[in-house]
């Protein structure tokens, strides 16, 4: 098992060096995922082949060529992020924060979550019983979102019309999101906390109004917040 996981790690440092596809021009030709239509719009309707419904939240286009495509769940549940006193991404001196907009990190969350048991991580595990039982997460895996993948929502006004069209359950503006993100050295600081940080015991809430992060003490692990689940159904770089 430790060996897989350095193997994942190596390929994900490598991969992380790809330019981000909503800034920058990719230099390959590779089509990682092809799971949705290529035609589908931001608010489309999606449904998996085990019928899990939800919304395209994201979709990435680069000089008329499809980058990527994402889903938002259309329902949600109310979970505990996990353990305490411990970090799942295990690299102690980040100086590259473009690691966490890579759509490789919330991948690499869920397989070393997988690979601790997806039982001590909650809102992971509500997330990624959606894939109906796989034996193993794959890119394209329903998962726990990351605190870059859930800045990148639209009009949330807009998003949630398209949810309720579908019988979906809104947004909640008025509540916080965990994301799969913890709490690293200088990733997001909220008052001018520009030294108080613990990845060990927080991950980043994401909320829709201005006041998200008034208080740190809110990201504790050991709480419950409301859980979201995306997939990525295409990927092109």
């Amino acid at each position: 098992m430790k060996r897989f996981l350095t193997i994942l790690m190596i390929l994900f440092l490598l991969q992380s060096c790809i330019p981000k596809y909503e800034d920058e021009r990719y230099m390959s030709d590779t089509l990682i995922i092809n799971e949705g239509d290529e035609n589908a719009q931001v608010y489309d309707y999606y449904v998996d082949s085990y019928g899990n419904e939800g919304v395209v939240f994201y979709k990435a286009v680069e000089d008329g060529e499809i980058k990527c495509i994402i889903v938002i769940s259309a329902d949600e549940s109310y979970e505990y992020w996990g353990p305490m006193d411990q970090y799942v991404y295990k690299i102690n001196d980040i100086t590259n924060y473009g690691v966490f907009s890579n759509y490789l990190f919330s991948l690499m969350m869920l397989q070393n979550m997988y690979a601790e048991g997806l039982d001590r991580f909650p809102a992971q595990k509500w997330c990624y019983n959606k894939n109906n039982g796989e034996l193993h997460p794959k890119a394209s895996s329903w998962r726990l979102p990351s605190y870059s993948e859930m800045t990148s929502l639209p009009n949330i006004n807009k998003l949630n019309e398209a949810l309720i069209s579908i019988g979906g359950t809104p947004l909640d503006v008025d509540s916080y999101y965990w994301t799969c993100t913890e709490d690293y050295d200088g990733y997001v600081t909220i008052n001018l906390q520009h030294e108080d940080f613990d990845k060990e015991n927080r991950a980043i809430l994401k909320s829709f109004k201005a006041n998200s992060f008034s208080n740190k003490d809110s990201w504790i692990k050991k709480n419950k917040y409301k859980v979201r689940a995306i997939k990525y159904v295409y990927y092109h770089y």
